[in-house]
Formats: C-alpha cells, sequence, structure tokens
C-alpha cells in the first residue's frame, strides 16, 4: 500500500473587517483512505460556505486564525436533520460512524440529541458564547432551539493554539469523533520572533486521532472501539489518523521546524519520540518543547535522546485535548540519515497482548508513564505493525539549512521575555511564573472517582447518585472536614486541604488525612433521571464554586481511588488517568504529590511543566494530587464547565460547573 501524504494545506479563515464568519456543521461525504470515495455522507464536518455537493478531501474544519486581540463573531449554523426513527418524539439525527457495530447500553441512561454546541477550547469567552452543553444549535425542522447562533471570541489572550469541537450534553464524544474539529490559532507578534529565528513560517500541524477504520475505507466505526459490559467505557481505535489520513507521510528539509500538536483523541494518550526505523537509534533530543495549552513556556524544555520509562525521559506525553509547541530540528543530522518517525511508545499494554488481537482495542493505556511506555529494546517488527505505534514518516529531501549560532541563546531570552501575562509573571528569583497576587481567594478540593458503583451514598439528598448499573466515572467537589465522621458519604482523604480558609496545604511532608464532605456530585439534581420530556434537561445543582472574575483560587485535585472508601488510607486498584479541562482559565501548577503504592506516603514529585506552563487541560494521574492556581479574568462571567476530556467519561456524567461573577 503506497502511504498517503501528511495533509498541511488546510482551509484557513483569516477573518477581516466587522462580518460575522459563517461555519456550518453539515453531513458530507469525506475522503478517509487515498483513492477510495464513500458512497453517501460519511461525517460531520465544519465547513465555512454553504453546502455543496462535491467530495470533501478531509474531515478535519478549517483553521481559523486571528491575531491577538482582533475581535470576532462566528456565526454556527446546524444543517443536519431529524432522526426519521425517533418518531413521535423528535430529535437530531445520528451520525455516520457506526456500520460495524451498534450503540450499547451506555446511550441508553443519555439524553437524546437535540443539536450541535460548539465550544472554543481554550478560549477567553463570555459565558454566553462558551458552547454550553445544555443550549445547542437546533438541528433543522426542531420546534425549540435556533438553528443558528452566533459566538463573540474577543482573542484577548496569549498566542496559543486552540481548538473548536462539539460539545453537546452527553453526545460530545461520538459528534467529535464523527469530524466536529478544527484549529484555532491567535497569533502575536511572539510568532513572527520565533519564525524569523527558525528562517521562517515553517510550521507543522499535527492533529492526532485514533480511529476504527471500516475494512471498505470508506466510514469510521466508533462502538466497535468500545468495550461492552462492565469494562471501561471509553474508545480506543486500532489505527492512528493524522490530520485525516493514517500514519502518513511528510518530505522535509533539513531545518528546523516548529509542530504544532494536539491530541483530538477521545481518549488514547500518546507518549512520542523520533525513531530511525532504518537503524533503530533514536533522535528525540531533536525536540524541544517550547508551549502548552497556554501559550509559549517560560523556559525551553528538550527531550532526552533515548526512551527511559523508568524516569519520564526520552518521549512527550501529551493526553487527549492536551496541545504542545515543539521545535523540531532537522539540521546537521549525521550524514546517511534520510528517514526518521514520530512514533507512540505508549504501547506497552497493547505489546503484552499481541498475541491477542481481539484485545487491541480495549486495552486502557492511560497510567503513563508508570507501566505504558514500551522499552526501545523491544521494539520488534510486530510493535512497528500496531496501528497506533507510527505517527507521521519524516523523509529528508532537501539541503542542510544552519542555524544561528546563537540560536539557543536567542530562543531562551524570546521565552523568557514573554513569561509575563494574562494574570501570571515571572518571578527571576523562584525562576517560576507565579501569580501576580498570592492573594488567592479560596481554596477548592475536587476528586476523580472511578467505577461509582461501589459507592452507596446512605444518605438524602442524592439517595441514588452513584447506583450506577456498570462501570461509571464522577467528579465531586469536597467540602470542610467533618469531626469524626464516617461512611460512605465522607470520603477520607490522607491529605489535609484547608477549606475554611485560603492557605496551601500544610508542608511539603507527607500529610496528615482528613474527613472531608462531599459537597456536589453530579451535574444534574437528578442524575439518574432520564430526559423524560425533551428536550428539557433535569435540572441543576446549583453550583458549590462561585469564582469572582479577576481573582485567584487554588484548587487541589486529587486522583486516590475509590478505595478509601472502605479502607481509609488503602488504594486499591488504581484508577485511570484523567485529563482535566477547566473552561475560561489559564492555570499553573504549583506543586504535585504522589505515591506509587498503598505502602508508602505521598511524597512531592516534580515536572518540567511546573511553574514554567499555563494549562487549560491537566493530567492528573493515578495516586496523584496536583495543586493549582487559577485566574479568573476580568469582564468575563456566567456558566461554565469542567470535566474530564476522555470525553466519554464526559458524557458519562464526570463532569461539573461554576459560575462566574462579574465585579
Amino acid at each position: 500500500m503506497t502511504q498517503e501524504q501528511l495533509p498541511t494545506n488546510f482551509e484557513v479563515v483569516t477573518p477581516t473587517g466587522n462580518s460575522p464568519v459563517s461555519i456550518e456543521i453539515q453531513a458530507r461525504k469525506a475522503i478517509l483512505k487515498e483513492g477510495v470515495e464513500p458512497d453517501e455522507n460519511n461525517a460531520w464536518v465544519y465547513r465555512p460556505h454553504h453546502k455543496t455537493s462535491e467530495m470533501l478531501a478531509n474531515f478535519l474544519g478549517p483553521v481559523i486564525s486571528v491575531k491577538r486581540g482582533q475581535e470576532i463573531d462566528i456565526s454556527w449554523r446546524n444543517t443536519l436533520g431529524e432522526d426519521p426513527s425517533a418518531k413521535p418524539k423528535s430529535q437530531q439525527e445520528a451520525p455516520p460512524i457506526d456500520k460495524g457495530c451498534m450503540p450499547g447500553e451506555m446511550n441508553d441512561a443519555m439524553c437524546p440529541p437535540f443539536g450541535i454546541a460548539t465550544h472554543l477550547h481554550g478560549g477567553k469567552v463570555a459565558g454566553g458564547s462558551d458552547g454550553w452543553p445544555l443550549l445547542p444549535i437546533g438541528y433543522v425542522g426542531n420546534a425549540h432551539s435556533p438553528t443558528q447562533r452566533t459566538f463573540a471570541y474577543p482573542n484577548d489572550q496569549r498566542a496559543s493554539l486552540l481548538w473548536y469541537h462539539d460539545h453537546t450534553m452527553d453526545h460530545t464524544a461520538s459528534n467529535v469523533y464523527a469530524g466536529l474539529a478544527g484549529l484555532y490559532v491567535i497569533r502575536d507578534a511572539t510568532d513572527d520572533e520565533l519564525f524569523a529565528l527558525i528562517g521562517g513560517p515553517h510550521e507543522i500541524p499535527l492533529v492526532i486521532q485514533d480511529r476504527l477504520l471500516a475494512d471498505d475505507g470508506k466510514s469510521f466505526d466508533y462502538h466497535c472501539g468500545i468495550p461492552g459490559g462492565d469494562n471501561r467505557a471509553e474508545f480506543l481505535g486500532n489505527k492512528l489518523f493524522v490530520n485525516g489520513r493514517q500514519s502518513p507521510r511528510h518530505d522535509v528539509d533539513r531545518r528546523v521546524y516548529r509542530l504544532r500538536l494536539l491530541n483530538g483523541s477521545n481518549a488514547r494518550t500518546y507518549a512520542l519520540a523520533l525513531y530511525n526505523p532504518v537503524n533503530g537509534k533514536w533522535h528525540t533530543d531533536r525536540l524541544t518543547l517550547i508551549g502548552t495549552e497556554g501559550g509559549l513556556l517560560a523556559t525551553p524544555v528538550t527531550l532526552a535522546n533515548v526512551p527511559n520509562r523508568d524516569n519520564d525521559t526520552g518521549y512527550l506525553v501529551i493526553a487527549s485535548a492536551e496541545r504542545r509547541d515543539v521545535l523540531l530540528d532537522l539540521s546537521n543530522l549525521p550524514k546517511g540519515v534520510e528517514h526518521l518517525q514520530l512514533v507512540n511508545l505508549a504501547v506497552k499494554s497493547l505489546a503484552d497482548a499481541i498475541d491477542h488481537p481481539d484485545r487491541e482495542i480495549t486495552e486502557a493505556i492511560y497510567t503513563i508513564p508508570t507501566n505504558s511506555i514500551i522499552a526501545s529494546a523491544d521494539i520488534d517488527d510486530k510493535i512497528k505493525a500496531l496501528g497506533v505505534f507510527g505517527v507521521v514518516d519524516l523523509h529528508l529531501t532537501g539541503a542542510n539549512h544552519h542555524k544561528p549560532a546563537n540560536f539557543d541563546g536567542r530562543l531562551k531570552r524570546l521565552l523568557l521575555e514573554n513569561a509575563s501575562g494574562d494574570g501570571f509573571h515571572w518571578n527571576h528569583v523562584t525562576r517560576k511564573i507565579e501569580p501576580v497576587s498570592w492573594a488567592v481567594r479560596k481554596n477548592r478540593l475536587v476528586m476523580l472517582f472511578n467505577n461509582t458503583m461501589k459507592i452507596q451514598p446512605k444518605q438524602p439528598p442524592e439517595p441514588n447518585d452513584f447506583n450506577s448499573p456498570s462501570w461509571d466515572v464522577r467528579l465531586c467537589e469536597l467540602g470542610p472536614e467533618t469531626n469524626g465522621a464516617d461512611g460512605p458519604e465522607y470520603p477520607w482523604l490522607p491529605f489535609n486541604v484547608h477549606l475554611h480558609h485560603p492557605l496551601p496545604a500544610d508542608n511539603d511532608q507527607p500529610l496528615t488525612g482528613k474527613t472531608y464532605t462531599i459537597a456536589r456530585r453530579s451535574f444534574f439534581q437528578e442524575p439518574e433521571a432520564h430526559c423524560t420530556n425533551p428536550p428539557d434537561y433535569p435540572p441543576l445543582h446549583t453550583p458549590t464554586i462561585k469564582p469572582i472574575a479577576g481573582t485567584f483560587e487554588r484548587w487541589y485535585v486529587a486522583n486516590v481511588g475509590n478505595e478509601t472508601f472502605d479502607n481509609p488510607g488503602g488504594l486499591g486498584n488504581a484508577p485511570d488517568m484523567h485529563p482535566l479541562h477547566i473552561h475560561l482559565v489559564n492555570f499553573i501548577v504549583t506543586r504535585r504529590w504522589q505515591r506509587e503504592d498503598t505502602t508508602k506516603p505521598f511524597k512531592l514529585s516534580h515536572d518540567p511543566l511546573d511553574g514554567n506552563a499555563r494549562h487549560d487541560t491537566i493530567r492528573v494521574h493515578p495516586n496523584e494530587i496536583v495543586e493549582l492556581i487559577l485566574y479568573f479574568p476580568k469582564g468575563y462571567h456566567g456558566k461554565y464547565p469542567y470535566h474530564c476530556h476522555l470525553v466519554e467519561h464526559e458524557d458519562m456524567g464526570m463532569m461539573l460547573h461554576f459560575e462566574v461573577a462579574g465585579r
């Protein structure tokens, strides 16, 4: 099979003037495999113009490119239709992604689809333009919601790579998988300075998604990638698609490139490294991390050359919804190096099951880096044949372009000169990004729960909140510690957080445990009540997190397992890693604690991005607690969700919301 070329010529929308940009949600025919044209609509897409009949070369939406501070309006219009089989109750048509397997029981507990709710992920926008999941853009012919909504995007934030995608209540996973996603780039003078340094606008966008391609190459299957029964309900595909093509190739010169990476997968996490498939040598030290979701770092991070899964070096971890800004230095490579490959090392669970093909798509691989990284010595022909190993093949075809002699120094100065802004600044003494004021208004404690069917609260007001017919996940907001109360409704944590006053956690040593109340544990007041009167959703819980615009909060996010209810201090089976996305804000990681197993205490741990990067999505690993400082920007208020960005978890109820008050 001829390897397909990496698509890089996305349609770019560059707004000018005061007229809104018009983008439609359409059902279309899109080419998923070169030379194979589908017979019917096989994708849902964002398109910048009215529906036409031509075959689409790609299912990804256009790149929306704006300047920092350039205010734009986007008119989102839904052209999708009604599901004819759903009558007498009306609902939106189903996405065209299930030719091999049909939806299982997970969908029975979800509200029917009533439209599309487009969210600008990472955008600093008013609540009314955030893409609230309960306020969809209705389908054609519906009697409840308009088929068009216009959102305002001020773009008054640091230059960064954002992305837009569907955020409809209970249907984000299937709708994003169907194709409703695209890149959104905010640029400023730092882009010009960076391109001047690397010798031109040599930028390569890489949207990485795992997929199940049907045998005929004409459609994607979705539910075939979700295990049934009581197993974890996350989609895992058996092939990698980059910019809409399966593990493509790209011809490059021997120069420095800027890679703009987005993990657009529903659930899969990647550990990326640079590998020479001809001689088995590594060149991962040619990758330098310079930015995350909140824009450029304060200092560059160069990766180690050889992967080492014991100390988390030699690869770049990127979870669902995370973005990474990376410089790829192909200048002055040794003679004879003509072919390099960006590979995914997070395949150990697949390698262990390599003789059991039926398990390949169901093996969860979230516990990175502890046990998911394949050792470099184990990379053989079987590993190379895995559909989720090879990401992009790079073929060096051009002449060598030398870097400036002072390249590294200029890069460091560029990052450091732009490290301050949007509520945070660079502290030259501590050499960290810190809030412009340590006057933290509130401390919050959020807990990530897995398999909540094990938890049976005994008291009202939510007696059935955690009852579940199958594997389940939830977010909980915890309240002040209790005085000796026990039982499932009072979680014990090996951690002492000051929730009465906004002081940091006690110290940097292993901490004394406390028993906390549960302040909130579901998005709706009646989480088990199905949408019995569509399209009316159950009433929302009154939020317990109510920030004030222009202030800072400190959030502790704990992922320590459910077994603490039955055995205080014990962890039992480790939970998933959860990438937590908080709308509206950027935040920094100030501290993190981790422990290896139930016999050892929590200890301070560190990541090179802590105090160096701004995030809107953060990986919270098993047996880990992270301390975040969030800034709620002035002038922005309204309702905003926060949730796990394993999007099946989001649809299953692992989502809450906060409400920002203006001042």
